[in-house]
């Protein structure tokens, strides 16, 4: 937008930024289009439901909504699946209490998965031969899909067919660290590491935050689960 001269009008810059993102301009507030900013927020809300570096684009095909002077939150409605028109729930930046309006929109979204190589049976667990990383356009519903470590080492929930794109519901994850084993507690205060042996209470799969007691002092901790063996310390009580 940098390109645009102020002296430019700005129902004539709203029509370049409509030209450049392929939408049609309602309304424009300063110097961005009212529609660029909505389908902004709805591939944002995309793009974080999914994740995985996922690329999303939006064509927004209708808006109702008020004043949107502030900025904009988007929020998919539910069963809302890619490739078909869809409904999502505006909200203002500043309170996503305060529904300010809707929009309709077509979503295209790639994501890095997991397909498998073959079939796999309900209980067999996943090894790192039975998949391959894709670059895949989902064409259903806007669920996350499963990661690399979503996937190795966990077992299947179902049997599941050959070239089949996993998501995190087809699979159950192997604990990372198990309740009773010995563990490497890390503690980052800025650059600074720290590191102590800390007994697991709890079993826990990557990312998932476990209690965890100082065999020394007998102070319980919280951690994030980062790998086998290994938890990040977030909280001492």
């Amino acid at each position: 937008m940098k390109c645009f001269r102020r002296s430019t009008p700005l129902f004539a810059r709203a029509f370049l930024i409509a030209l450049l993102t392929g939408s049609t301009p309602l309304v424009a507030r300063g110097d961005v289009a009212v529609d660029v900013r909505v389908q902004q927020a709805i591939e944002d809300a995309v793009a974080e439901r999914v994740g995985h570096d996922a690329i999303v684009t939006a064509r927004v095909t209708d808006i109702r909504a008020g004043e949107l002077a502030e900025g904009v939150v988007a929020w998919p409605e539910q069963d809302t699946r890619a490739g078909v028109p869809a409904r999502f729930a505006l909200y203002s930046s500043r309170s996503r209490r305060v529904r300010i309006g809707e929009a309709t929109a077509v979503v295209s979204v790639t994501v890095e998965a997991i397909r498998l190589r073959r079939p796999v049976l309900r209980g067999e667990s996943i090894e790192m031969r039975d998949i391959e990383e894709v670059r895949h356009e989902l064409d259903g519903p806007l669920a996350p899909v499963a990661g690399i470590d979503d996937v190795l080492g966990a077992r299947a929930r179902r049997d599941v067919s050959a070239d089949t794109i996993l998501s995190r519901s087809d699979v159950v994850p192997e604990p990372a660290i198990k309740s009773g084993e010995s563990v490497r507690a890390v503690v980052r205060i800025g650059g600074v590491e720290v590191s102590a042996t800390a007994i697991a209470l709890q079993s826990g799969a990557r990312n998932e935050v476990i209690r965890l007691t100082n065999p020394g002092s007998r102070k319980t901790l919280l951690g994030r689960v980062v790998r086998r063996g290994e938890v990040e310390v977030i909280d001492a009580r």
